[in-house]
This record gives structure tokens, sequence and C-alpha cells, in this order.
């Protein structure tokens, strides 16, 4: 089992490698309970967390305040994680959720890009410089992001899309002027300009469960939800890994702790107060795809997160 796991592995790297992408359907659909080694937990515990919070008012982000996602994330997650960027892998410190809505049921303009917590990050982007997202060797990846359906993401309801390494002639120019800038948007118009042909984009519908993982420097954005969709709107959780002994690691890991890279055994025996700061510093690290006026967060924030 363990050898096929890492053939499996080797498929999964010769695929970023090629496209800067992977998809694995429904990896995650269930897990044992790491903490008593008895029962199961289901990824539709974690769409049924979102919507809880929801009712409640609180961001979907707040999710990561809970035992069941780290459960996921400290385990079955971070096994896979490791066969593609090795034993020193570690957890960046920003995580984020969504749950999206359609335009009509929250009264957006729908010219703007960014709108409320947990609407979808619409315009296309890289993450990461390609520098940082593959170091000097351009065929192992130094970081990778990660990104979970809780429900099933379809064509209608919000998938990601991402654009291939093989359209994309910026991927691993790091020096060109445009290339952290793929895209950008007219202000207070519908108008998107682009710097990498549309035609190469494709859409990643995935079932719940399922894992999404590309390249920190692919280039990625998610779709809306329509008011036509047959399915509920797209709920999913993302994060990013790195290799430790990557230079962007180390340069967190000069830091203080807040900003500091999270290990395994971090993921595993978080506090909730330390959870609690992942999920500010989060919400302050995304501040431009969404509304968070700076007087709502408190100035200490500000300081403690280092952002």
């Amino acid at each position: 089992m363990r050898t096929a796991r890492y053939l499996a592995s080797s498929t999964l790297k010769a695929k970023l490698n090629r496209n800067g992408f992977f998809v694995i359907p429904q990896i995650f659909q269930r897990w044992r309970d790491s903490s008593s080694g008895k029962g199961f937990h289901s990824v539709n515990q974690l769409a049924s967390i979102i919507d809880r919070l929801e009712l409640g008012h609180w961001p979907p982000v707040f999710c990561f305040m809970c035992d069941t996602v780290w459960d996921l994330v400290s385990t079955r997650l971070w096994d896979e994680m490791r066969l593609l960027l090795g034993d020193d892998c570690v957890l960046e410190q920003s995580v984020f959720a969504w749950s999206l809505k359609p335009p009509a049921a929250i009264g957006i303009n729908t010219n703007q890009i960014g709108h409320s917590f947990g609407h979808s990050f619409g315009l296309p982007h890289r993450d990461f410089s390609a520098l940082e997202a593959l170091g000097d060797d351009v065929k192992t990846p130094q970081l990778l992001t990660v990104w979970i359906p809780v429900n099933d993401a379809t064509l209608e309801n919000g998938c990601m899309h991402v654009v291939p390494k093989e359209f994309d002639d910026n991927f691993d120019r790091p020096e060109d002027h445009d290339h952290m800038r793929s895209a950008t948007a007219v202000r207070g118009t519908s108008v998107c300009k682009l710097r990498f042909p549309i035609n190469g984009a494709r859409a990643l519908p995935a079932q719940s469960g399922s894992l999404l993982v590309w390249n920190g420097n692919t280039i990625h954005w998610g779709a809306g939800c329509s008011q036509y969709a047959s399915s509920p709107p797209r709920k999913s959780i993302a994060m990013t890994f790195f290799r430790r002994s990557s230079d962007i690691a180390r340069q967190q890991l000069d830091r203080n702790e807040v900003g500091a890279p999270i290990t395994q055994e971090d993921a595993r025996d978080m506090s909730s107060n330390r959870r609690l700061r992942l999920i500010a510093r989060s919400l302050l690290l995304y501040n431009q795809w969404h509304t968070l006026k700076s007087s709502a967060v408190p100035s200490v924030l500000y300081d403690v997160t280092t952002v």
C-alpha cells in the first residue's frame, strides 16, 4: 500500500510539473477521529459547521476554530502533502473558507470583484510569485495551495478555474512586470484586463471532499454562484503548505510565533487562542477581497499578526 501511494504521488508530481495543478476526487469523504481513535468525521460535517456559523452571522473562516477541521488538516491532509513536499512540510499562517451566495441573495453590485466575507475571490490571480512557489528548481514545488470543496462545486454554483501551465507564458518568469498582474479590475466597471489567454482557462468542477492542489504561482480564481444553480452554493476551505527548507518558510520562521509556519504537531495541538489569531490574521491578509473597515479591527491585531 505504501509503495502504491508513493507511485501515485509520483504521478501527481508529474501533473503538477506539466499542468501546475491536479484534482483527486472525493479523497476526504470520511476520516477517523484522531483524538479518540473511534468513529469518523465526514465532509458533510464541515458543510454543516459553515451553515451554523452563517446563521450566527460569523464569517465562514471561523470554521477553523473547530476540532473537526484541524483533525482533517493534521491527519489525512497532512499525509497527502508530505508525499508531495517531503517530511519537512509545514502549513503557512493563513487559512480561508467560502460560502457563496447568488448576487440577488445579498444585493451585491456584480461589477465589483470583492464584496463580503465568504464571497468568491473572482479576479484571476497568483497567490505567490514563481520564485516563492518554485525556488531555483522549477520542477520541484516549494509551496502548494490546497483547496477542498465541502459540498459539490459545479459549473453553476461556483467552481474553481485555473490556467494550465502550457497557456501561461509568465508561469515561471517572476522578473516580468506582468507576472503578478495576471488580471486587473477597472474600478467601478465590469471590465477586467487579462494578461493571459482566456481560451486556455479550465473550469474544475469537483465533488465534495475532493482535493485540488496547485502551484502557488498558478493563475486561478473562483466563479460566482448563479441564482439558477440546481445545487446549493459552493462551500470550501483552503490553505497553503511549504517545504520548511524553502526560502519563504525560512523567512517566516525568523518572525514571531504568529507569523511562523505551523508544524503537524502544532496543528494537532493548536489552542483556541492560536486558532483565533490565525483567523484574525487571515481576515486581514485577504482584506482586498472583502469589505473590512480598519475601524472594525482593533489596532493591536495589526501589530501581533505582522500583516
